[in-house]
């Protein structure tokens, strides 16, 4: 049996190319696919590895986009897991405009808390209808008191007060990306 050879019909789109090949391997018709991936180019000003937190140009978001931070929704973490898989999880974070960074509460030793250890990159997300906005940026876990604290008043503006947690961690992202719908203007 002689391996056959397919190109995709559909064009790459414009961030990666795309090459078929099909074989078959047997007589049951048993395809095997592999698929190519460019790398997606990243602009010379973008960071491409982990950075320091507060090393990084603030982004500027827009009125409107600060206005729906400062809504009372919740919101998606993505972080990596050591597998390369996403882990993306129901909670409730804070957007401090100041210094340009998220704050996330959660308890040491959960799986967030495990993978931002990892990865050191995560991403949250708010949706709302069609209102959606992502924060993306190198991740750090502190475990100060003095961190914590802060972490939890800026939950308490947000949402509520905290329960007492004497296992509790902050999560911080500082944003170097922002994506979000149209709605919603573009900084």
């Amino acid at each position: 049996i002689r391996a056959k050879t397919a190109r995709p019909t559909r064009r790459p789109g414009p961030r990666q190319s795309r090459e078929a090949t099909f074989s078959n391997e047997t007589s049951a018709e048993r395809y095997q696919v592999q698929v190519r991936c460019r790398e997606p180019k990243v602009a010379p000003d973008r960071p491409t590895g982990p950075v320091p937190p507060n090393t990084l140009p603030r982004m500027k978001l827009t009125p409107a986009q600060l206005e729906f931070l400062s809504e009372r929704h919740l919101g998606t973490l993505t972080t990596l897991r050591r597998d390369g898989s996403p882990h993306v999880v129901a909670i409730a974070f804070t957007y401090l405009p100041g210094d340009g960074s998220v704050s996330i509460i959660t308890n040491e030793g959960s799986q967030k808390v495990r993978n931002v250890e990892g990865s050191a990159r995560a991403a949250v997300c708010q949706v709302d209808g069609g209102r959606w906005l992502t924060l993306e940026g190198p991740a750090t876990v502190h475990r100060s008191a003095t961190e914590i604290a802060r972490a939890e008043a800026a939950f308490e503006s947000r949402y509520r007060p905290p329960s007492d947690n004497p296992k509790r961690v902050a999560i911080e992202i500082s944003v170097d990306r922002v994506l979000g719908s149209g709605s919603l203007g573009h900084a």
